[in-house]
């Protein structure tokens, strides 16, 4: 019986493993495609399309922003924050992090989108810190529960990453 017991519990171990690497198999090929088509983008508003197409289809968020911190004028779908004290509140949320995940009050949300208003509740975001090229990378959701701060940021630490080095590569338009 007690072995029996620990067979059925070993199993289970092993079918939450294969599932487990299914999912992050799934996460990687999305990953993939978004990073090369980041790479293949040939400027800014090539990046922004790359991300929404990639963060709305394949990951399906409810919401998504990339905040440029710049005296530039960027022409819309671009979001130019060049107000230093707004930069600096956007900084504060982050509260000495490289990234935060979990619920804050819509008008933080907000702000990390670059829009006046939301009806998202929870919220990943990620700092992107690049030579000559500041932001954030931010997702939201409807869901006051989807992003939590007990969640990894691993995926959009990594996507700022590439758009750190990448941005500064590319001209604006």
């Amino acid at each position: 019986s007690v072995h029996r017991q620990r067979n059925v519990e070993l199993r289970q171990r092993l079918s939450d493993l294969l599932e487990n690497a299914r999912r992050n198999d799934q996460l990687f090929e999305k990953s993939r495609r978004l990073v090369l088509a980041l790479v293949e983008a040939e400027n800014w508003l090539a990046v922004q399309a790359a991300l929404d197409d990639s963060l709305r289809k394949d990951f399906g968020v409810d919401a998504w922003a990339l905040l440029h911190f710049t005296e530039r004028n960027l022409d819309a779908p671009l979001v130019a924050i060049r107000n230093a004290d707004t930069q600096r509140n956007i900084h504060r949320l982050f509260k000495g992090h490289r990234a935060l995940c979990g619920q804050l009050g819509a008008e933080d949300i907000a702000r990390l989108l670059g829009i006046d208003t939301t009806d998202t509740r929870s919220v990943a975001a990620a700092q992107i810190r690049g030579q000559g090229n500041n932001g954030v990378l931010t997702i939201a959701s409807a869901d006051p529960g989807y992003y939590r701060s007990s969640m990894d940021t691993l995926f959009l630490d990594y996507i700022a990453d590439i758009l750190a080095l990448r941005l500064p590569q590319i001209p604006v338009a």
